[in-house]
């Protein structure tokens, strides 16, 4: 059955961009893109940039910021990431590069004790990575397989849309997961209620929205 999300602290606000005035969804696919990019580069985890976007979401939930601010929050959110699924994390300094030195290890420092602070400490929730692991062992996919990586890729660029506002974390990857059952061929998913009957509706909505979001990102 699919996990239930109900505890308020972790909630994503849905329309966070209606009082976010000097930020817009184009800004948050440039900073995630760019995030992901040295996540790529330094061979950081998975779960570290998935961790990543949570962390940005949640605090553009609770305050607003100035746009000059945005690309601080991201690598400010980042650092934290790093902190808590790396080994090692570098400095702050490194992190300060990133942005060309855009920003002063200061800057990162203060902004981490706000996120910190507007969070109340909540880093720690079952990220969109965490569900599709558990969902995908469930069905029998090996998490090195093709139809792994691809459900992955789905999760990684619709995560990048405001469009995924709308779906809880457990409900982006069962769908992705009901998207390459169908493009792999395998038809458990559809004559079995491991996943809830009652969740179809929704998981199909679901995987709508993800092809829809793809194809405007190929195109």
């Amino acid at each position: 059955m699919i996990f239930e999300e109900e505890n308020n602290k972790f909630k994503i606000n849905p329309d966070y961009f209606t009082f976010q005035v000097e930020i817009n969804n184009k800004m948050r696919i440039i900073l995630i893109d760019w995030l992901l990019g040295i996540c790529n580069k330094l061979k950081f985890k998975e779960e570290t940039f998935f961790t990543t976007i949570y962390i940005i979401d949640a605090y553009l939930s609770k305050k607003f910021i100035k746009r000059k601010n945005f690309q601080l929050l991201g690598v400010t959110s980042l650092f934290i990431s790093t902190k808590i699924n790396e080994i090692f994390f570098g400095r702050v300094k490194d992190y300060a590069f990133a942005t060309d030195n855009a920003y002063e290890e200061r800057d990162i420092l203060k902004m981490e004790i706000d996120i910190a602070r507007t969070l109340n400490f909540n880093f720690l929730v079952p990220t969109c990575l965490s569900f599709f692991q558990i969902y995908s062992k469930k069905i029998g996919f090996n998490d090195d397989s093709e139809a792994s990586k691809f459900g992955k890729f789905l999760i990684q660029n619709f995560l990048m849309s405001s469009k995924c506002f709308k779906y809880n974390y457990s409900i982006i990857s069962i769908a992705c997961c009901f998207l390459i059952m169908k493009l792999f061929g395998n038809i458990i998913f559809l004559n079995n209620d491991l996943f809830g009957k009652d969740n179809l509706p929704i998981i199909e909505e679901c995987a709508k929205t993800i092809c829809n979001v793809i194809v405007e990102i190929l195109n």
